[in-house]
């Protein structure tokens, strides 16, 4: 076993889940989709979920994004 995952606490990393996913709960008020899809894409909700983990870890503020954030040409390029 590596030692950053021996050294890991489960209730923090648990209650840092729970924070982001009722913070973005809150802002987001719906499921989290860009135009055209009917399913969250995983790799969109990861990097919404890290942004924010990282945010509260810091102690700074979520706020929402202005506009259309979710269909952001620059942000959702292939």
């Amino acid at each position: 076993m590596k030692d950053s995952a021996a050294k890991f606490d489960i209730a923090t990393g648990r209650k840092l889940f729970t924070d982001v996913v009722e913070r973005v709960k809150g802002i987001v008020k719906g499921p989290v989709l860009r135009a055209g899809y009917g399913v969250t894409p995983l790799n969109q909700l990861e990097a919404i979920f890290v942004g924010a983990g990282r945010l509260i870890r810091a102690g700074k503020k979520i706020k929402a994004p202005q506009g259309n954030w979710l269909n952001d040409e620059e942000l959702v390029k292939y």
